[in-house]
């Protein structure tokens, strides 16, 4: 047996979205894998953040979050929103995407996206060098592509993505 150095690469591919944060004036987008299902009814989710990141303050000051759900035809934006910071550049301006309003919250959408889950901070708590916010979902809603023909983002490492086979195996 080897050790290893990161630990966390032994839990990828991991599946990949957009979460969208807003300041006073300006919506951000950061990409991020560290995304779960903590409970369905009510509908909550957690999210972990590097205090570092321009997401986090956002986040912890706005008290609400957006989780964009794309596809792999936004692989690219999506890869490029990872590494770009909010603090340098508007990214939906930098990348050719739209924004559009949400239902619920202040928060813009990606609408380039397929799925979004609006949601409220009613919890954050630090853990190591991350934080985690959880939020509760107030409205979920898709686009009819999603049901359709919708082909989720993994991520492996680095800029390695990869999606789903075109035929599923049931068991």
């Amino acid at each position: 047996m080897k050790d290893l150095k990161d630990w966390a690469r032994a839990l990828y591919p991991m599946h990949t979205y957009l979460i969208t944060s807003k300041s006073t004036e300006e919506t951000n987008i950061i990409t991020v894998d560290w995304l779960t299902v903590i409970s369905r009814k009510p509908g909550i989710v957690g999210v972990s953040i590097a205090p570092t990141r321009y997401s986090h303050r956002l986040i912890k000051e706005s008290r609400e979050f957006i989780v964009n759900v794309p596809s792999t035809t936004l692989l690219e934006e999506v890869y490029k929103c990872g590494v770009l910071s909010g603090r340098d550049c508007n990214k939906f301006e930098s990348l050719g995407l739209e924004r559009a309003p949400s239902r619920k919250l202040k928060t813009e959408i990606v609408k380039n996206c397929v799925a979004f889950l609006e949601c409220r901070v009613i919890d954050s708590r630090a853990y190591g060098d991350h934080t985690l916010f959880v939020g509760e979902v107030v409205t979920s809603y898709a686009t009819a592509s999603f049901t359709r023909s919708y082909k989720p983002i993994f991520h492996i490492k680095g800029s390695m993505f990869s999606t789903t086979a075109d035929t599923l195996t049931t068991l």
